[in-house]
């Protein structure tokens, strides 16, 4: 197993006891979470996998709660950017055009009911924005999620970046 495998691996076998720390406040919990994930993603581990293994690992409120569907839809958005390539969309198969769009889908459902559960928090809307820049949504439905987005944080960046 590659370093980077390994590490990953032993990361994420401690990210149990990282999270069931009493007081951990849910910002830190949120963040680490995000980072096992981003690692994960870049280290070419399986989505589906990683959501399941980091969706049993997050305590209970935090399971149920809109910041699971933003996660899940962080990891199947960057798990279709993973399907499609990084070169030019004349050489994407046809394949990797249908395995995208199947990983799209289940991110756009995600990031939807998160917007549902919690249409203040920005993370959400943000990253929809990116499932708009790689399905072509109408400029109409990407400019409502562009607007959700820096309501909640009038110095979004990111939001800007992917509009």
């Amino acid at each position: 197993m590659p370093d980077k495998q390994r590490i990953l691996a032993e990361v994420q076998s401690k990210l149990p006891e990282f999270l069931a720390q009493e007081g951990l406040p849910m910002s830190e919990a949120i963040n680490g979470l995000e980072q096992v994930a981003h690692a994960s993603s870049h280290a070419g581990q399986g989505h589906e996998r990683l959501w399941q293994a980091m969706h049993q690992t997050m305590p209970e409120p935090l399971q149920s709660s809109y910041y699971a569907w933003v996660l899940k839809g962080k990891i199947y958005l960057d798990a279709a950017w993973e399907a499609r390539g990084d070169g030019w969309a004349r050489d994407v198969t046809e394949r990797q055009w249908k395995l995208m769009g199947a990983r799209l889908s289940v991110a756009r459902e995600s990031l939807d009911k998160a917007w549902q559960l919690n249409p203040r928090d920005w993370r959400g809307p943000t990253l929809m924005l990116g499932v708009m820049l790689l399905d072509g949504s109408p400029d109409e439905e990407r400019e409502a999620w562009f607007e959700r987005a820096m309501k909640n944080n009038t110095n979004n960046t990111q939001a800007c970046f992917r509009k």
